[in-house]
């Protein structure tokens, strides 16, 4: 929350409510400009009393272990980015036209900012985005993950989101691998083109078809009829 009276760090519910101060004590004149949560720790950058630096700082969640993680003069910070691990800090300079970063746990005492770029205009949002540590090469080249499970009376092997097997049983069957058959029933809608359903004792649904139709569940046509 900005206020130039009470400048303070608030968290609240999505639609607003619970409403609570996390960081109730900012440096008075201070204005609060960009919160960013990474690495467990919650980093906020603030343009300083005089207007003419920026002040970045770092606490817990909930607003203990609170310190001064850099600040550096001549800036107008705009937004603010962390690393996934805590490590780095990145800002927006509206200021200068450029993009700054440092070393976020060597304390205000060892901050050195480092121009990361400069910009034609005046840049505003940044983000921080993960990398992998192997190159896209090796990601490109690692084999697919594959179906393990040899599935029985026509099922197919699937592979969950966790990249288990499973099989995908087709109907009048179960089972892990679809080794079990089971009673189909009549149920609405399994006889088409205005077919009656019967129950076949033993065998599963029996489909009583109109003229002109024929198969197992009245979805042929019947070419014969009417020669």
């Amino acid at each position: 929350m900005d206020s130039r009276r009470d400048p303070r760090i608030e968290r609240s519910s999505i639609d607003g409510s619970r409403s609570a101060a996390v960081v109730a004590s900012l440096r008075r004149g201070d204005r609060p400009r960009s919160v960013s949560v990474r690495g467990g720790r919650l980093f906020w950058a603030s343009q300083t009393r005089s207007g003419r630096g920026v002040r970045i700082e770092s606490s817990d969640p909930d607003g203990a272990g609170r310190e001064e993680v850099c600040s550096a003069a001549g800036h107008a910070v705009f937004d603010l980015a962390v690393d996934a691990e805590g490590e780095e800090v990145s800002w927006t300079d509206g200021r200068n036209m450029a993009v700054w970063s440092a070393a976020a746990g060597g304390g205000a005492d060892e901050c050195s900012p480092r121009l990361v770029a400069k910009s034609p205009s005046r840049p505003l949002g940044i983000a921080s985005l993960a990398t992998h540590d192997r190159p896209c090469e090796a990601l490109e080249s690692a084999p697919p993950a594959s179906c393990g499970l040899a599935c029985l009376n026509g099922g197919n092997c699937s592979l969950n989101g966790d990249g288990t097997s499973v099989c995908l049983c087709p109907e009048g069957f179960a089972g892990a691998l679809c080794q079990e058959r089971t009673r189909v029933g009549c149920r609405e809608g399994f006889c088409l083109g205005g077919g009656i359903c019967a129950e076949n004792e033993g065998e599963g649904p029996l489909c009583r078809c109109p003229p002109g139709l024929k198969g197992s569940r009245c979805d042929q046509v019947d070419l014969l009829v009417g020669r």
